[in-house]
């Protein structure tokens, strides 16, 4: 759990076409798996027509598909990379359309930490703080602490 009591969380937030105006063409952005997905963020991001948003790198863990379109994948500039193929990007993977990252669960926190896959930025969700000021990445955890650093 993160503390954010010292900071002004609401004055913080900031809308999604303005977090998509920081992102820079050839980005690496690790995306939150499942629940932790950020859909809305996901999905502005489907549908903006902002020039800086092409030859970006998704990182997930497994695509789900809930805000990522596999279809769209070469309008929308991007490749998706994941580390498990999951019962929607299996095909996807066979065809060459997204890249499988071998490896055990176990490892993609020291792979991460160690820089050999690297994140310039993060898409993740969490919880608003409570009345103590704490976040929580929820139950979908997975690696996301080692991503946001």
């Amino acid at each position: 759990m993160f503390n954010c009591k010292k900071v002004n969380w609401r004055a913080k937030r900031v809308s999604p076409e303005k977090v998509l105006s920081k992102i820079k063409p050839g980005m690496s952005i690790f995306l939150g798996t499942g629940v932790a997905e950020p859909r809305a963020l996901v999905k502005s991001l489907m549908a903006s027509t902002l020039g800086n948003l092409r030859d970006l790198e998704f990182i997930q863990l497994v695509s789900f598909g809930q805000a990522i379109s596999v279809a769209e994948q070469d309008t929308h500039k991007f490749r998706l990379k994941t580390f498990f193929a999951g019962w929607l990007a299996s095909e996807a993977i066979t065809e060459g359309r997204i890249d499988l990252i071998p490896t055990s669960f176990s490892r993609i926190p020291s792979l991460i930490e160690s820089g050999k896959i690297g994140i310039d930025a993060a898409f993740i969700q969490i919880t608003p703080p409570d009345r103590e000021g704490y976040c929580s990445l929820g139950p979908a955890i997975d690696v996301a602490r080692q991503a946001m650093e």
